[in-house]
Order: structure tokens, then C-alpha cells, then sequence
């Protein structure tokens, strides 16, 4: 029988098996580690967003990012853009390596690296939109915060924070959720951030508004739940 006791003292652990006992104790989920540094804020001034000192965990590798990190835009587009940051691992022969990038959004590439023992694996740390004057706007952060590791048996879902943004029009309509520990309740909370496009009927709001009436009402599907503007 072939074995390794991984607790045992001199036994050679292999980062695989390190990153598979983060990701078990941290539930599966990949994010930001809690109280760590600045953990990861995000900075945006003009046309670049800088990622603050953190860690991440992705798939249950850590990555500690030690000064600012930042991505620049340096293009006008002719109309506004939707990006997505891009945490990354690769994993090959033993070896890890990392890259941040902004890309147009779209799936993410999540082998599994337990079982190949290579591969590449992405999250997502937040979105932004480029607007036509260069800069950088409408920025969420899209990574959680992990404050505990996974839960057994069932969970009880506590409402935090409900909040909205309004993108640009033509942008796809997104939803965060993301959870958080309130120290002083001793409880876990689920914050939902919307991000709406604008309407087109944006310029009637304005009029509707001048003149006093009752400005119409938009409902916004988004997974499965009903958001309605007011």
C-alpha cells in the first residue's frame, strides 16, 4: 500500500496538497481572505483601477498580493465597454504561476486541478466599465470576502444589504451577492448589489419628472428574482 500521512513530521507535502486543504476549509469558494492587509480594494483613478495588498484564494491557492497592483486602459472606445478582472493559476509540472488581466466578459476557465494536477484555473475579482472618454467607471467588486470555511447541513439565509447602480445603456444587467460577518449581530449576511443599464426611456424620466407625474415603472429580471425601478 501506497500512502502519505500528510500530518506526519518530515513528510514532503506537495503545493497541491496545500491548495486542496485551503479550498476544502474554505468551502469550495474562491475570494478574498478576511482581514488580511486591505484585502484587495479596489482604486480607480482616470483610465487605471489598482488592486490593493490582499490575499487571494483561488481554488484553494493563495496569492498574496504585497503592493498595488494596477491595470491601465490607455484606449477611448467608441462606445462604453464591460470588463471583467481576471485573477489566475496555472499549474504545471509542480509549479504555480499568476496573472491579473481585464477581459471582455465571458466564461471563466476552472479545471480541476486536484485531479489533473494541471491546468489553469480563473476568478473573477470585479467588473468595470470603460467609458467613451477613456476612463474607468461603474467598478464592482465582484470576488467575496471570506470570513469562515464551509458549512454542514442547512444554512439560514440572513437579507443584508440590498443596493443598485445604474450602467450604461446597452450593457448586460449583473447581480453580486456576496457575504459578509457582522461582529457585532455574530452573524452572516448576504448583500445583493444590482447593476441596472439605463433605460431608454432615461431622457422621459427627466420630462416626467419636470412636469410632475408619476414616472413609469421598469421590472428587471435577473436569476430568477424581480427587481422593480420606482
Amino acid at each position: 500500500m501506497s500512502y502519505k500521512i500528510l500530518e506526519q513530521n518530515g513528510i514532503d507535502i506537495e503545493n497541491i496538497d496545500g491548495a486542496a486543504f485551503n479550498n476544502f476549509a474554505a468551502g469550495g469558494r474562491d475570494g478574498i481572505m478576511a482581514g488580511v492587509l486591505s484585502e484587495c480594494a479596489l482604486v480607480v483613478t482616470g483610465n487605471t483601477i489598482g488592486i490593493s495588498p490582499g490575499v487571494f484564494m483561488i481554488h484553494g491557492i493563495r496569492v498574496k498580493v504585497t503592493d498595488m497592483e494596477t491595470i491601465v486602459m490607455s484606449s477611448m472606445p467608441a462606445q462604453a465597454v464591460r470588463y471583467q478582472i481576471i485573477a489566475q493559476v496555472d499549474l504545471n509540472d509542480n509549479a504555480v504561476s499568476f496573472s491579473m488581466f481585464a477581459q471582455a466578459p465571458k466564461n471563466l476557465i476552472q479545471d480541476d486541478l486536484f485531479k489533473q494536477r494541471s491546468g489553469k484555473y480563473q476568478a473573477e475579482i470585479a467588473r468595470f466599465t470603460h467609458q467613451t472618454d477613456g476612463s474607468i467607471g461603474d467598478v464592482q467588486k465582484t470576488a467575496d470576502v471570506i470570513w469562515a470555511g464551509g458549512l454542514s447541513g442547512g444554512a439560514i439565509l440572513n437579507i443584508g444589504n440590498v443596493t443598485t447602480q445604474t450602467i450604461e445603456a446597452g450593457l448586460a444587467a449583473e447581480v453580486d451577492v456576496d457575504n459578509r460577518y457582522d461582529e457585532e449581530n455574530g452573524k452572516y449576511y448576504t448583500d445583493f448589489k444590482f447593476s441596472i443599464p439605463k433605460g431608454q426611456d432615461a431622457g422621459i424620466y427627466a420630462e416626467i419628472a419636470e412636469s410632475g407625474q408619476d414616472k413609469p415603472s421598469s421590472t428587471l429580471a435577473v436569476g430568477g428574482m424581480f427587481l422593480t425601478e420606482v
